[in-house]
This record gives C-alpha cells, sequence and structure tokens, in this order.
C-alpha cells in the first residue's frame, strides 16, 4: 500500500482513502496512469499495475492466462466445479425421492441407494429435509459438506 500526503494537513494518508482521516479533507483518487484491467472479484475497472484493488482491497496477481484474477482468503472455498446451491436444493426438494440432488451433487452411490429404497418413501422424507438444511447453510459449509 503505498502512502501520499494530504494536501490540506501534509499528513500520510493510504492512496486508497477517500478522506484525509485526520483532518476530513476529501481526496480525489489519482487517474490511472497506465493499461486498466478488471478486477475478477468486485468487476472494477483498476490501474493494471495495483497490487490491491481500491475498491474492494483484494489482492490481485496476474495470470498468464486469463489476466488479473483477485486473490482473497474468501474465495478459497470456492471449488473448482461450482454447483449451485439453490439447484441442490430445488432438486433435494422436489425429486430428492429418487436422489437426483446426489447425482448433482455427485454422489451417484447416494443417489442409487435413494432409488432402491424409493418405495418405502423414506427418501423423499430425507430429500425435503436434505433440501431445508442445504438451504439454511452458507456458501462456504455447503462447499465443504458435499467436498465439491
Amino acid at each position: 500500500m503505498a502512502l501520499r500526503n494530504c494536501p490540506e494537513c501534509s499528513k500520510e494518508v493510504s492512496t486508497y482513502a477517500t478522506a484525509c482521516p485526520s483532518c476530513g479533507f476529501p481526496i480525489k483518487s489519482p487517474a490511472p496512469t497506465g493499461p486498466l484491467a478488471q478486477c475478477e472479484y468486485c468487476k472494477a475497472m483498476i490501474d493494471a499495475e495495483l497490487t490491491e484493488c481500491p475498491q474492494c482491497h483484494v489482492q490481485v496477481f496476474k495470470s498468464h492466462r486469463s489476466g488479473y484474477q483477485a486473490s482473497n482468503q474468501q474465495q478459497d472455498y470456492r471449488p473448482r466445479r461450482y454447483k449451485s446451491r439453490g439447484t441442490a436444493a430445488a432438486l433435494s426438494i422436489f425429486l430428492g425421492g429418487i436422489g437426483i440432488h446426489y447425482f448433482y451433487l455427485e454422489k451417484p452411490g447416494k443417489g442409487l441407494a435413494c432409488i432402491l429404497f424409493s418405495w418405502t418413501f423414506i427418501p423423499a422424507i430425507l430429500g425435503l429435509l436434505t433440501g431445508i438444511s442445504i438451504i439454511s447453510m452458507t456458501d462456504e459449509k455447503f462447499f465443504k459438506t458435499y467436498e465439491l
């Protein structure tokens, strides 16, 4: 993070600050000096030479394949193959009796067990409860629970 002097009180201020923390003087962000890049996390256009996005404060790094990408601990739980929590919940609630949600979540063994026992209606009840639990959990817990 680079520092610059406040034009009003001459104290050091972050280049990302919109106002001086000491005197409250509004500070304009400097105009980009080089090429622009898009932050993958917040989609803001940033100076390609920055190492941190001024909008979302996420560290960015240059990838050889796809330009600038965000590097943030909040994204570490994202899987390689994204599975929608809403789709999994809907499949579980409406088609949980035959285990379709397990096939969607790449758990074919559990899906086959649901098909085999579908005549007992136990998988339908469990599918409804699983759908409700999927709706109530966070994305991070969802991806960890189903190991996606």
